[in-house]
């Protein structure tokens, strides 16, 4: 969700962080490992 949110919707991360009430090092994270899962399995945003 936080990849595609700021990757291909253009969220900021700045936004997402807020929303998942989270610290802005960790949604990096998670954005690089929401990346990493949708590239090795082939998934794309509709």
């Amino acid at each position: 969700m936080a990849f595609w949110g700021y990757l291909e919707v253009g969220l900021s991360g700045a936004e997402i962080a807020r929303f998942l009430e989270m610290a802005r090092p960790s949604l990096n994270r998670l954005i690089k490992l929401g990346e990493k899962v949708a590239n090795d399995r082939g998934l794309k945003l509709l």
